[in-house]
């Protein structure tokens, strides 16, 4: 049959092309894991999370997020197990993302257009807008 040293040599390379696929496999295995983990990263921070935190007269302490970029708000408890979600805001606190969104366009609105209701006249077009922008806003207005 064949030298020896053939039966040597064989068998070192099976040996070594065992060994460098089973490093292969391993470096393949880490890197899918890798490439997983970068994958939810990435798909985390393109997510657009939104929280709003504080106090309020009317509702007392909230603490809101959006996973959506603002489209569902959810009120959320912070707890030593994790974060909970208690509900849609709106079912929580109702009213209260509303008058958010009314405040957010009443301060647009006075940052474009100056102070609200002009001193000549409180009727008219304008003072009807500004009006709806008001209570939109969570503000009664009682014209006397």
């Amino acid at each position: 049959m064949f030298p020896p040293l053939v039966y040597y040599v064989l068998i070192g390379t099976i040996l070594s092309l065992s060994g460098f696929l089973i490093y292969a496999t391993r470096k393949y295995e880490a890197a899918k894991r890798e490439l997983v983990y970068y994958k939810h990263l990435v798909q985390r921070h393109q997510r657009i999370n939104l929280v709003k935190q504080g106090c309020d007269v009317k509702h007392g302490e909230y603490d809101l997020r959006s996973y959506d970029g603002g489209l569902i708000w959810y009120a959320v408890e912070v707890t030593p197990e994790g974060l909970k979600i208690l509900g849609k805001a709106d079912e929580v606190f109702p009213g209260f993302i509303s008058e958010q969104e009314g405040m957010a366009n009443l301060i647009r609105y006075v940052t474009e257009h100056g102070p609200l209701f002009s001193p000549l006249s409180f009727e008219g077009e304008t003072a009807e807008h500004e009006r709806r922008l008001l209570e939109d806003a969570g503000f009664q207005v009682v014209i006397t």
